[in-house]
């Protein structure tokens, strides 16, 4: 469920955004590295907390998942000024890059605030128009695989 952070990934996204948006750039790159300490560190929390059982532990986990929830809202809030700017593909790569760091708990909210929030600002409907945007959306791995077999 939970791999492994590729900051290289991330940074490639972030200087290929800096080209575009520097502001935008910044404020993700900030926004993303907050979100994956918070997500290390209530990792860590658990271990700890499965070990001890201590109610401090628990308050700890409680505190960081509560820091994190703000942080994904704020991180949904960015991606839906990927989509009113058309940076679709940087939105789709910072999905990709971030959600596989979440619990599986809260994959589910975040596709239930990005789902909200595409329904609000036409993101939906751009996918209904173009069926490559919505399955490179959807599916990633199906999309790579698709493009290959064009391009050969």
């Amino acid at each position: 469920m939970e791999e492994d952070f590729n900051p290289e990934k991330i940074e490639t996204v972030i200087a290929s955004l800096k080209k575009k948006e520097k502001s935008l750039a910044d404020s993700i790159g900030k926004l993303g590295v907050n979100l994956e300490n918070e997500i290390q560190t209530l990792n860590e929390l658990k271990k700890k907390e499965r070990k001890s059982n201590s109610k401090k532990a628990n308050n700890q986990i409680n505190k960081r998942v509560t820091e994190i929830a703000k942080l994904t809202v704020q991180f949904v809030d960015h991606l839906d000024l990927f989509t009113k700017k058309g940076l679709y593909a940087h939105r789709l790569a910072l999905i990709s890059t971030y959600k596989p760091l979440m619990h599986w708990m809260d994959q589910e909210q975040f596709d239930q605030l990005l789902t909200d929030k595409d329904k609000n600002n036409g993101f939906k409907e751009l996918c209904d128009k173009n069926l490559f945007l919505k399955l490179k959306h959807t599916d990633p791995k199906l999309f790579n695989r698709c493009t290959e077999c064009l391009v050969s």
